[in-house]
C-alpha cells in the first residue's frame, strides 16, 4: 500500500489541461495472486444526488448562412450559367442566405446537496461549457449535445438550486452540394466550400470543388456534470 501512495499523484487532472484537479480520495489494495497485488486509487469526482428536478425546451431553431441549396430551379434565360447549387452566385463571389436551421434547445434545473457544489465541482462545470456530448445524452446520439454552461444559486437550506443549458444540432451523413457528395457532419461541425472559377459558355460561373467538414468543438463525457444520464 505505501508503494502505491509513495506512486499515485495526490491529484488527478480531469480533463488533461489543470484546469480541475480531483484530490486522491482512497487507496485500496488486495492480494490477488501469490505475490501478486491489485491496487486501485479513487479521485473525489462523486456529485451525489439531485433531489428536485425541472425541465424546459426550446425547438424555435437557430440561423445559420448558407451558400449552397437543396435545389435550384432555373426560370427564363436559357443561355445563363448552371449555379451548381449555389445560392447567390456571381462572377464577384456568392452571396448565400441566412435560413433557419434545427436547434433543440432544452435547460435542466437540479437542487443538489451544499456539500456536492464545491470548488472543484463549480470548475468541471466551467471546463464542460463549450463541449459536447462524448456519448449519447437524453436520447441524443454523441456528438449533437452542446454544454452551454451553468447557473446556480444557493438556497437558505444549504443546497444549491443550478440550472443547466444545453443546444442539440442533428447529424447529417447524406448531404450534396453540386456534385459533392455524400457529405457526413456531425451535429455541432462547421461546413464550408470552396468553389472554383469555371468557364461555362460567354460567362464565369463559381463551381463548387471541395466541401470541408471542421470539428470546432471537443468531446467531453457528460456524466461529470453531475446529473441523472
Amino acid at each position: 500500500m505505501r508503494a502505491l501512495e509513495n506512486e499515485a499523484p495526490t491529484t488527478f487532472d480531469l480533463f488533461g489541461n489543470g484546469l480541475v484537479l480531483l484530490p486522491r480520495h482512497e487507496v485500496t489494495v488486495a492480494e490477488v495472486g501469490v505475490d501478486l497485488w491489485d491496487g486501485v486509487v479513487s479521485y473525489d469526482g462523486s456529485r451525489g444526488n439531485q433531489t428536485d428536478t425541472v425541465l424546459s425546451f426550446d425547438t424555435s431553431g437557430g440561423t445559420q448562412h448558407v451558400t449552397h441549396s437543396k435545389s435550384i430551379e432555373k426560370y427564363g434565360g436559357e443561355d445563363a450559367p448552371e449555379p451548381h447549387g449555389m445560392i447567390g452566385a456571381t462572377k464577384d463571389g456568392i452571396e448565400g442566405v441566412d435560413i433557419t436551421v434545427p436547434v433543440f434547445r432544452f435547460t435542466e434545473q437540479h437542487t443538489l446537496p451544499g456539500d456536492v457544489v464545491n470548488d472543484v465541482y463549480k470548475m468541471i462545470l466551467f471546463a464542460l461549457t463549450g463541449k459536447v456530448n462524448e456519448q449519447a445524452f437524453r436520447g441524443f446520439p454523441q456528438y449533437t449535445v452542446l454544454f452551454l454552461g451553468a447557473a446556480g444559486s444557493r438556497r437558505g437550506d444549504g443546497q444549491w438550486e443550478i440550472t443547466f443549458y444545453f443546444a442539440a444540432s442533428p447529424n447529417i451523413f447524406d448531404l450534396y452540394i453540386g456534385e459533392i457528395g455524400p457529405i457526413a457532419k456531425w451535429g455541432w461541425n462547421y461546413l464550408w466550400v470552396y468553389c472554383e472559377d469555371v468557364q461555362e459558355g460567354n460567362a464565369l460561373v463559381k463551381k463548387p470543388k471541395v466541401a470541408y467538414v471542421a470539428r470546432v468543438y471537443d468531446p467531453a463525457p457528460f456524466s461529470y456534470l453531475g446529473i441523472d444520464p
